[in-house]
C-alpha cells in the first residue's frame, strides 16, 4: 500500500496544479478620483488579457472577468492612491483559465500609472490622458501602448518599461509629449513608432536591451539623432531619410540635434538588431 501511495503521489500532486477553472464571474469597478494631485493609479497584475483606454469619467471604471475564483481583485482607495490587485493562484496551471480586465481612466485630473505585472498581455490605449508618468515592470507579458491623440500639455512627464520577455510595441509616441522615455528588456522585440502631432519639446529615449530586436518609425518631418551600440548586433534596415554620421549614429534631418523640439534616441543591445523604417 505504502509503494502504491508514492506512486499516485506525483499523479496527485500534478491533478492538484493543473486545477480546472471554473464559471466566469464579472466584478464591476466604479472608483471616483480622490482629491489628489496627481492621482496615482497602480495597477498589479500576473495573467490574461489587460485593457486600459482613457474615457470622458470621472475616475476608474469598467469590468474585471475571470473564471478563477483566486484571481479576483481586490480594490482600494488609500490617500491619493487608487489599487486594483488581481488575486493569485496556488496552482502553477490552470486549464482554460481566463482573465479579462477592460478600465476606462477619465482623462479630468493628473495621473500617474503604474503597473507591476507577471504575464498579462497588455494594451495601454492613453491618448488624451493628463500623464505625468507611467512606470512597468513586467517578466512575460506583451505590451502595446497608444498614444491616439496627444497630451493635453506640453510636458508629458516620463515613461518607463522593464520587461524581461515580453514585446513591447509603442504608437503615436510623438503624441505622447514625453521627455524622457526608456525601454528595457532581456529578449522580445521592441518597435516604437513617433507618429502623432509635431513634437512639442525634445524627448529623450533610452533603448536596452540583451536578446531583442529594435525597430524604428520616425516620420521625415521629426528630427531625429540615433546611436546604436551592440556587441554583435546588426542594421537591417535604413530607410533612405536617415543620414549615416559615423558607424554608430543616424539622423533624420539636417543638424538635428540643433532644431528645436528633436528626438535623441539612445540603443543599446548586445545581440539584438535594429531597424530603421520611416514613419
Amino acid at each position: 500500500m505504502k509503494r502504491l501511495m508514492l506512486l499516485l503521489l506525483p499523479i496527485l500532486l500534478l491533478f492538484a496544479a493543473c486545477r480546472s477553472a471554473g464559471s466566469t464571474q464579472t466584478q464591476s469597478v466604479d472608483l471616483p478620483y480622490p482629491a489628489a494631485d496627481p492621482v496615482t493609479l497602480n495597477l498589479d497584475t500576473s495573467a490574461g488579457d489587460i485593457t486600459v483606454s482613457a474615457a470622458d469619467t470621472s475616475g476608474i471604471s469598467g469590468t474585471l472577468a475571470t473564471n478563477v475564483g483566486s484571481w479576483e481583485a481586490q480594490t482600494t482607495t488609500s490617500g491619493g492612491t487608487i489599487t486594483i490587485q488581481q488575486g493569485r493562484a496556488s496552482a502553477d496551471v490552470i486549464p482554460d483559465a481566463t482573465n479579462t480586465w477592460d478600465l476606462q481612466v477619465g482623462r479630468g485630473t493628473a495621473l500617474i500609472l503604474n503597473n507591476t505585472n507577471t504575464a498579462a498581455n497588455t494594451t495601454l490605449n492613453l491618448g488624451g490622458l493628463p500623464l505625468s508618468a507611467v512606470n512597468t515592470t513586467a517578466t512575460t507579458g506583451n505590451y502595446t501602448i497608444n498614444y491616439g491623440t496627444p497630451h493635453p500639455a506640453d510636458d508629458g512627464g516620463t515613461a518607463a518599461f522593464q520587461l524581461t520577455n515580453g514585446s513591447l510595441s509603442a504608437t503615436g509616441l510623438a503624441n505622447s509629449h514625453l521627455n524622457d522615455l526608456s525601454v528595457t528588456t532581456t529578449g522580445g522585440s521592441i518597435q516604437l513608432t513617433f507618429d502623432g502631432e509635431p513634437l512639442t519639446m525634445n524627448m529623450n529615449v533610452r533603448v536596452e536591451t540583451r536578446a531583442g530586436d529594435v525597430l524604428l518609425k520616425v516620420p521625415a518631418n521629426i528630427p531625429a539623432q540615433i546611436t546604436y551600440r551592440t556587441s554583435s548586433g546588426t542594421v537591417l534596415e535604413t530607410d533612405p531619410q536617415y543620414q549615416k554620421l559615423n558607424n554608430i549614429t543616424f539622423a533624420v534631418g539636417a543638424d538635428a540635434v540643433n532644431t528645436a523640439p528633436h528626438l535623441i534616441i539612445e540603443i543599446r543591445t548586445v545581440v539584438g538588431d535594429l531597424r530603421l523604417a520611416g514613419g
